[in-house]
């Protein structure tokens, strides 16, 4: 959780899921309006799923409202090669920015 002047501003987290014959690992920040603040592919265990580990595609997502429509070939690009891992690791990343929202719309952190 971040704060400010001892308010909550923020929260991060890392979640891990399976992904096309692997697993994904992210971290994703959220501030409280809902915005992306930062996302990081830290692992994939998929085939070729070190191509998504590149800044280039995890920044795609900052900036980004959660509600809004996060898919491969919907404002976010899969990896060259490693469609199925980008498409893994966008929705690991959708699912955590939607638990980090709720969490702090309802004061669960």
């Amino acid at each position: 959780v971040g704060t400010k002047a001892g308010t909550i501003v923020g929260a991060i987290a890392k979640a891990k899921a399976k992904s096309y014959d692997g697993d994904v690992t992210v971290l994703v920040g959220v501030s409280t309006d809902g915005t992306i603040t930062g996302v990081q592919i830290v692992e994939c265990t998929d085939t070729l799923g070190n191509l998504i580990t590149t800044p280039d595609f995890a920044q795609q997502f900052v900036g980004k409202k959660v509600d809004a429509t996060l898919e491969v070939g919907m404002g976010i690009t899969a990896v060259t090669g490693a469609t199925r891992s980008s498409t893994g690791a966008t929705r690991l990343v959708k699912a955590t920015a939607d638990a980090l929202v709720t969490a702090l719309a309802g004061g669960g952190l």
